[in-house]
């Protein structure tokens, strides 16, 4: 199943983001061709490249972080769109927030998918050169 129907599948709708129906799926394809980037780097481009059960798992991933944007996007929509006062402010855009926390952590799941999948344990490597030819150009 195409991405946009997957996501348009799970409830979206353009009245929900101030669209037409004529130019939805062009928005929801916007917010796709944002996140899929994100993913490729959060998997790295070997396994975003891959077929079968890892592709399944990286669409999994490109989806939950377009779900999760998708949400914060109406979360500000609702929050712009009224004025509240006190508590009714905190209250307003909960239910997105809590949708989009969700779709976060179905994100992570689908990219824990994939290094399982690949049999890749993910990790962090930080470095730092050190050279003197920086003080030595500046003098």
């Amino acid at each position: 199943m195409e991405l946009f129907e997957q996501i348009k599948d799970m409830g979206f709708s353009p009245e929900m983001f101030n669209k037409t129906e004529d130019i939805f799926g062009e928005y929801i394809q916007s917010v796709i061709d944002i996140q899929a980037p994100k993913v490729k780097a959060r998997i790295g481009a070997v396994l975003y490249a891959a077929t079968g059960d890892i592709a399944i798992a990286r669409d999994d991933a490109v989806v939950a972080l377009t779900v999760a944007e998708l949400w914060e996007r109406r979360k500000i929509q609702v929050l712009g769109a009224v004025s509240f006062s006190g508590d009714q402010r905190n209250r307003a855009g909960l239910s997105e927030e809590n949708s989009r926390d969700r779709a976060n952590e179905d994100f992570e799941a689908a990219v824990g998918r994939v290094f399982s999948l690949a049999g890749v344990t993910p990790d962090l490597s930080v470095g730092a050169v050190v050279s003197s030819h920086f003080l030595e150009a500046s003098l």
